[in-house]
């Protein structure tokens, strides 16, 4: 295929049909295409072309320059001159062409959408909806949206004990959370804060009850039961209580000061857990470490023995090459082969 048909062929896809007649000048169908791809891009240029079947060189030649001018205002990128045109340089119009049949296209798809969107608006503003569709139309909304928020709405998982004393606020805003299942998100820092963190979220949600149904309905059969069942535990902590209470005798900034020296404590005590697992980490590497060195001693041991070998042999060789005669001299290639092999 041709530049001139590919040429001729993109103005007939884009809608300018005549480019196919056979019988029409060359030149006569160039023009046309042009001149037909200005007035359906639908941009404002100032541009007079009056055809005539007779015109002279000149005429084509002042119209040719017209199309020229009409497309610097277009901004094409591709520069096109008059006698181009008139020459029918496809090389040169054959960008053009394609520059231009896109912009139609381009032109057309947007004049279609905004007829499309100005059917819808007319349609809309004569033919709305009904009563009961837009009811309807509710009701299928409102549904949806109750399930996904019955589907995603918080689940409490636990219940705080009654009769506990009041706490600080961040324990009972870390208490709360720990009911629905969440906790605080925080930058953990050391591991020893980390460690004491976690053992302290732990003795909160020890303080809590798991609930299984209905947190509103606890029957006197269940709570006798519950009880029942955890008596051993209920006199543990009632001693552990008395002892606190002789202790600190109620006052509150000395169980402060003793929960934070608790609270030092297991700090300590994590840490020295991780000091005796690095030292026996360690143990277990030097013994490994002593156990190689043992090992590379006794090969460096066998490296200098077969070294030594080696020389000998290769001495004893040297000498035995001084005295070689033609009789021994297969003897002395087999010896030779076995001291290569040794070295090896």
């Amino acid at each position: 295929v041709t530049m001139e048909e590919e040429t001729w062929g993109m103005l007939v896809a884009g809608g300018f049909f005549r480019a196919r007649v056979v019988g029409l000048d060359g030149f006569d169908k160039m023009l046309g295409g042009l001149a037909w791809c200005l007035r359906a891009s639908s941009v404002d240029v100032e541009v007079e072309l009056h055809y005539d079947e007779a015109m002279t060189l000149g005429q084509k030649i002042m119209l040719g320059e017209n199309i020229a001018a009409a497309l610097r205002s277009m901004r094409c990128p591709f520069a096109l001159l008059s006698h181009q045109i008139r020459g029918l340089d496809f090389s040169a119009l054959y960008p053009v062409v394609q520059w231009l049949v896109k912009q139609v296209i381009s032109t057309r798809e947007e004049l279609a959408e905004k007829t499309k969107r100005q059917a819808n608006l007319r349609f809309s503003q004569s033919h709305a909806e009904t009563e009961a569709e837009e009811e309807t139309r509710r009701e299928t909304s409102a549904r949806v949206l109750r399930s996904v928020a019955d589907k995603y709405k918080p689940k409490r998982k636990y219940r705080q004990r009654s009769g506990r004393r009041e706490q600080p606020e961040h324990m009972h805003v870390q208490c709360v959370l720990l009911e629905y299942g969440q906790s605080l998100p925080q930058v953990r820092g050391r591991h020893a804060e980390e460690e004491a963190e976690g053992q302290e979220e732990a003795e909160l949600r020890d303080n809590l009850d798991e609930v299984q149904g209905d947190l509103d309905f606890l029957s006197g059969k269940r709570v006798g039961a519950l009880v029942g069942m955890q008596s051993e535990a209920i006199q543990s902590l009632s001693a552990e209580y008395e002892q606190h209470f002789q202790m600190f005798g109620g006052d509150p900034e000395r169980a402060k000061q003793q929960g934070k020296e608790q609270a030092h404590k297991r700090a300590v005590a994590a840490l020295s857990k991780q000091i005796s697992v690095a030292k026996t980490k360690c143990n277990a590497r030097r013994a490994a470490y002593e156990t190689l060195a043992e090992e590379v001693k006794e090969t460096q041991a066998t490296l200098l023995l077969q070294k030594a070998a080696t020389e000998r042999v290769s001495s004893e060789l040297e000498k035995l090459r001084a005295v070689e005669t033609p009789e021994n001299k297969k003897d002395m290639e087999m010896l030779e082969s076995l001291g290569q092999n040794q070295k090896k």
